[in-house]
């Protein structure tokens, strides 16, 4: 249930390459969901992320995380 902050020692260098997006999940950090019903689970959080890669229509990805995320 860590938050994005965790990742604030790579974003930079990945950043001189990539263009990053650092989302929360679902229940952490800044991440609001109008109808969260309070449910975690990893498929909950997967989902989220297609939304969020379809809503920035973004065709190819470098997907990175760790643990649950």
């Amino acid at each position: 249930s860590s938050t994005l902050e965790t990742w604030q020692l790579q974003i930079g260098p990945l950043a001189a390459r990539y263009r990053v997006i650092a989302p929360d999940n679902r229940g952490s950090g800044e991440t609001f969901v109008e109808e969260d019903d309070g449910a975690r689970s990893p498929t909950i959080w997967a989902d989220d992320l297609l939304a969020l890669i379809d809503a920035l229509n973004l065709k190819r990805v470098h997907l990175v995380g760790c643990s649950m995320g």
